[in-house]
């Protein structure tokens, strides 16, 4: 059977067949899986690779910014030792002037010279210092109040509050010689010390040597009392200075 021109002329291109003796649709196929592949591994490296990658990157930052922090905590640290340290003195420096009577004017004098009637002595303003309550007022009005940190100023409050109870017992203990000593140096004279310079001078005015000798007598106890009174502040700054080897942790 021979075959019939117009039926080969009216075979459509689309199955035409190449040399190789493939069908065009075949070949097209094939481009069109090749170029699903391309784009799914496209897809794959914009959805995967890329992402991976900045998660990489991410990571590394966020590492190197970690380093830093660290970096940074340790100076803040090491900074806030030192002015934990600068704090606490400033708070010792103070609190041992005001508590321990450093900071008491001088009694006021006459225009004569001479001290004024039923002025309240050195030594009894000294010794009716609370500790207690002073060595609170002076935490909270200096530098410590506010440049140490919550934990450590609580932990100093504590350690203040201990050391308010002893020396107030401190406190109890030279008021009650104060108050005795005049008795006490009635029964020892040895307790009255050399009066200073300045009362001598005094004492050499002109004046009723019955009258000198109860000025010196009187005196020579005030000054016993006194040293009774210095003494105590003496104690309040000592135990004050004992707080510069405190232990925060």
């Amino acid at each position: 059977m021979e075959n019939n021109p117009e039926c080969s002329k009216s075979q459509k291109p689309f199955f035409k067949r190449e040399q190789g003796g493939l069908p065009i649709w075949l070949l097209w196929l094939s481009n069109l899986s090749q170029f699903g592949l391309l784009l799914t591994a496209v897809i794959v490296y914009v959805y995967t690779v890329i992402p991976v990658y900045k998660v990489g990157v991410l990571e590394e930052e966020i590492a190197k910014k970690t380093i830093e922090l660290k970096k940074l905590e340790v100076a803040v640290d090491e900074s806030y030792v030192i002015i934990r340290a600068n704090a606490l003195k400033s708070f010792i420096a103070i609190a041992g002037a005001k508590c321990s009577g450093l900071l008491i004017p001088p009694p006021p004098v006459s225009e004569r010279g001479k001290p004024v009637i039923n002025e309240e002595s050195m030594a009894e303003k000294i010794l009716a210092i609370d500790p207690s309550s002073c060595l609170l007022d002076a935490l909270l009005n200096t530098k410590a109040s506010k440049d140490l940190r919550q934990q450590d100023l609580e932990k100093l409050k504590i350690k203040i509050s201990k050391l308010g109870i002893n020396l107030e017992e401190q406190r109890v203990s030279a008021r009650g010689n104060y108050l005795n000593f005049p008795k006490m140096a009635e029964k020892d004279p040895s307790l009255l010390k050399p009066l200073s310079p300045f009362t001598e001078a005094a004492l050499r005015l002109p004046m009723d040597p019955k009258v000198r000798e109860n000025l010196r007598k009187k005196q020579a106890i005030e000054e016993g009392q006194f040293r009774i009174a210095h003494s105590y502040g003496e104690e309040v700054r000592d135990s004050l200075q004992e707080l510069n080897s405190y232990d925060w942790n």
